[in-house]
């Protein structure tokens, strides 16, 4: 009897046993399953974290292509600039390159006539010293002229017209002549002459 008694007193506590132990056992795969959950989640927030570091990165490498092309865009327009600047400092060099071309002939016409100046006027024709001449006004000779052999003359028009007598060449050289026209316009005429062979200038 007292066993039987022993058998019965311990059944209530084993019972109550298995249950706390199913208890804990449940507890467990709540806690695991618990736990799963959160490494998913977590799971999910490293992916969202990546792809979102991604899209940034990304939209960088945009901004800084963006920012390569407005540089180059930048450095073509100073190249233009450059080019440009080139090519008014070439056409400045060619104005003042023609503009002492100017001043150098102008410098050559004022030498010119002082030159005349500095010698005989010319007032009438036949054969002529050696020497420099000038007109000062429009000449119509009554002899034409004539320059000897190994005589040297200078005639400056100096923008007048001198006219022959029209029987031969208004001016025959022999020698030497330099015939030059220091007015500005170069308005300077030989005419008046009558030959077959050089009616304005007969070089014999």
């Amino acid at each position: 009897m007292l066993a039987l008694s022993l058998v019965f007193s311990l059944l209530p506590t084993a019972a109550i046993a298995a249950e706390v132990q199913g208890e804990s056992s449940v507890t467990a795969e709540e806690v695991s399953d618990a736990s799963s959950g959160s490494d998913a989640d977590a799971g999910d927030s490293s992916s969202g974290n990546t792809q979102e570091e991604e899209e940034d990165s990304q939209e960088e490498e945009a901004d800084s292509q963006e920012e390569e092309a407005d540089s180059q865009e930048e450095e073509a327009d100073s190249q233009e600039e450059d080019a440009d600047s080139q090519e008014e400092e070439a056409d400045s060099q060619e104005e003042d390159a023609d503009s002492q071309e100017e001043e150098e002939e102008a410098d050559e016409g004022s030498v010119l006539v002082l030159a005349a100046a500095a010698g005989t006027e010319l007032t009438g024709g036949g054969t002529l010293s050696a020497g420099d001449y000038y007109l000062s006004d429009d000449l119509t000779l009554t002899t034409d002229i004539t320059i000897a052999s190994g005589t040297t003359v200078t005639i400056d028009l100096n923008g007048y017209t001198l006219t022959g007598t029209g029987s031969g060449s208004v001016i025959t050289v022999k020698g030497t002549l330099t015939l030059i026209d220091s007015s500005t316009d170069s308005t300077g005429v030989v005419t008046g002459g009558s030959a077959s062979y050089g009616g304005g200038v007969y070089v014999d």
